[in-house]
């Protein structure tokens, strides 16, 4: 699974660690020498979150705005037609997700379903077989009963005794992408447990398929939105996690910190869920 993770992850995370987040690296410079080079701290630390970078501002939500299922079927499409070079085939795959009636009646509320759309051919896209294959009762957006920090939690419904996703509504106003991304992460949970080794998986998935939307649109990680910035938290985690060839790693990384500049001395990627019983 690991080597799986860094052949996805190096091309996919190319334009984010030389362009988008504006490490400080030439954009002439090639990628893999980019990677090669131990972390470097963000140039804007105010597109993190600021248990990490405390001069950081408080993060907030997006904030309430009217969108309509045409708007988001033209995102979907548009954003599909650009990831598969106007492959008519590939987006009509997609929209078919958005469209179906089976899909609905388990993601009724469309911002969400165009967030699962939006995941056909990124490292996430397996969420879409999983609501196809009817593994949840529902996906909703509500408060997670665990904690309202939360952006997602798979709860058992108690009706049916089958897996539901929740994702915080106090997100339900955020790009559809980031919504997606919670989705790819929230769908590979398939009981109330997620074990260490589980949440490594899924949290690593969750910033390549961040990484993906990021390289085709990067007006996204800077948006500024709490659901952005804890995006932009967790892949710069995973970029930084890589060894001295250039390749990304869960459990090793160059330097003393994931997060240089900061207070927060993270070795690795995966040195949380190591700490939580992973090995």
């Amino acid at each position: 699974m690991r080597r799986r993770l860094v052949v996805m992850g190096v091309v996919v995370l190319a334009a984010l660690v030389g362009a988008t987040l504006r490490l400080g690296a030439a954009d002439s410079e090639p990628t893999i020498c980019i990677l090669q080079h131990p972390p470097f701290a963000p140039l804007k630390t105010r597109l993190f979150m600021p248990q990490i970078y405390p001069d950081s501002p408080p993060p907030e939500p997006a904030p309430a705005r009217p969108v309509n299922e045409a708007q988001l079927r033209s995102l979907v499409q548009s954003t599909l037609n650009t990831r598969f070079q106007g492959d008519q085939q590939r987006v009509a795959e997609g929209l078919s997700v958005f469209d179906s009636p089976q899909i609905a009646a388990i993601i009724p509320d469309p911002r969400l379903g165009a967030g699962l759309a939006l995941l056909l051919g990124t490292a996430g896209g397996g969420a879409i077989e999983a609501i196809e294959g009817e593994v949840f009762e529902s996906v909703e957006f509500a408060v997670p009963p665990a904690t309202d920090h939360a952006y997602g939690q798979v709860v058992i419904d108690p009706d049916t005794n089958k897996p539901k996703i929740i994702i915080n509504e106090k997100y339900q106003h955020e790009d559809p992408r980031l919504l997606g991304v919670a989705l790819a992460h929230e769908s590979l949970h398939q009981d109330a447990d997620a074990p260490p080794a589980e949440e490594l998986m899924a949290s690593a998935i969750e910033a390549l398929t961040y990484g993906q939307f990021v390289e085709e649109s990067p007006g996204l990680a800077r948006s500024g939105t709490e659901l952005a910035r804890r995006q932009n938290t967790k892949l710069m985690a995973l970029v930084n996690s890589r060894d001295a060839q250039g390749n990304i790693r869960l459990l090793t990384a160059q330097g003393n910190s994931v997060y240089p500049g900061s207070n927060n001395p993270l070795p690795d990627f995966g040195f949380a869920f190591v700490s939580a019983g992973l090995g």
